[in-house]
């Protein structure tokens, strides 16, 4: 009997899978999947950033509210009303990382 793959496997197998998916367009498979990825990740600035990918994905099928929504919801220090979100925070989250701006994320400036 084969060993079962740890959590990080199957976390970095879902986000494999994921990227796959968006790259040959499959937007809402994608979703899914950097979804289920964040739910294994262990580290807080991981699944923020698998569920920020999530988001693109939604804006990727013109599903704005639910994009805006989930970006909102993922931590309310990255969004800059009417301007934008923040590409990088600090490790606690406590505020942007020094020398980064919003260019990474620009598919959600406006927020």
């Amino acid at each position: 009997m084969a060993d079962e793959p740890s959590r990080a496997e199957q976390r970095a197998e879902f986000e494999r899978r994921a990227i796959d998916a968006r790259h040959h367009g499959h937007f809402q498979q994608a979703a899914t999947l950097f979804r289920e990825a964040a739910d294994l990740a262990l580290e807080l600035q991981d699944r923020l950033n698998l569920q920020l990918r999530e988001a693109c994905c939604f804006l990727a099928m013109e599903r704005h509210d639910e994009a805006v929504a989930l970006a909102k919801t993922i931590h309310p220090a990255f969004v800059i009303p009417g301007v934008g979100v923040h590409w990088k925070m600090l490790e606690d989250l406590s505020g942007p990382y020094p020398g980064f701006g919003l260019g990474a994320l620009d598919a959600l400036d406006g927020l």
